[in-house]
């Protein structure tokens, strides 16, 4: 019997890339969602028909039921605010989705013995120290970096992975790849950058 797994946020850069990878293995039967039928459409011209729409994150109700119908053994939260947005600035908003919904979607999970798997990121480091390790104390000064932090679960059995990922946005392009292309000069990089 196939291993379920619930990728909300399945239209983001991480969430089209794990509804990708996983679609193709035989062993996992997977489902995703997105925020609204403009970001399925985009989905669906990828190939996928295993969306569900309207997926409004301010109503947990939603996600309590769709978890509750599929019975997934595993959820990945690749929902966020990334930096890029005005939205990012926004400290309700910044707060609501990137600091409480995970912590939401915990709850909920545990409710169904379902493991939660969260995405945070690198920016919970300043980047001042530099050569961090998973043990060290998140010391961002940022809001996106701080929001973030907070949204980090460590219990229940749930597991957050921190992560820097490079790559196209499947509906958008706030990407990093999508800056350096835009650009009509020569761009300064880094040395000694690690991924």
């Amino acid at each position: 019997m196939p291993k379920k797994i619930l990728i909300i946020g399945a239209n983001g850069m991480l969430g089209s890339s794990l509804l990708r990878f996983y679609s193709k293995l035989s062993e996992y039967d997977v489902l995703g969602t997105v925020r609204n039928d403009e970001a399925k459409l985009k989905v669906f011209k990828q190939g996928f028909t295993n969306i569900i729409s309207n997926v409004e994150l301010s109503n947990l109700d939603i996600i309590n039921k769709i978890i509750a119908d599929f019975h997934p053994d595993y959820v990945f939260n690749c929902v966020g605010i990334i930096k890029q947005l005005n939205a990012a600035k926004d400290y309700l908003v910044s707060i609501s989705v990137n600091s409480l919904l995970p912590h939401q979607l915990a709850q909920i999970c545990s409710r169904h013995n379902v493991k939660l798997i969260h995405f945070s990121t690198d920016c919970v480091f300043s980047g001042i120290h530099g050569s961090y390790c998973e043990t060290d104390v998140p010391d961002a000064s940022d809001l996106y970096g701080k929001s973030k932090q907070l949204g980090e679960i460590d219990y229940g059995g749930h597991l957050t992975l921190r992560t820097s990922i490079i790559g196209h946005e499947l509906s958008s392009n706030h990407s990093l790849i999508d800056w350096f292309l835009c650009q009509n000069q020569t761009v300064n990089g880094y040395s000694k950058a690690i991924f």
